[in-house]
């Protein structure tokens, strides 16, 4: 409870009153806290574009697709994410 009460103060969960208790659920999904520590590395970068490189280089070819899948949901132009000789 004290951890609960600890991530409740910080914002990091929401609490309602079931009875005399509290219940607790996150205040963001993994997938946005993910996704918000992504974007922190990235922008505290000196050099954001060799970041980048370098991230896409580490990625499994299923990660890279996942990506491509993602930059189209996001509403990317996929004329500019595609292979270059698609463009």
């Amino acid at each position: 409870m004290t951890v609960l009460d600890k991530l409740y103060r910080k914002g990091w969960v929401r609490r309602e009153r079931a009875g005399r208790a509290y219940r607790y659920e996150p205040v963001s999904s993994r997938e946005a806290y993910t996704a918000a520590l992504m974007n922190d590395a990235w922008a505290t970068s000196d050099n954001p574009a060799a970041a980048l490189v370098h991230f896409f280089g580490m990625m499994s070819p299923e990660q890279r697709e996942w990506l491509r899948d993602a930059l189209r949901v996001a509403g990317a132009d996929t004329e500019e994410t595609g292979p270059p000789a698609a463009r």
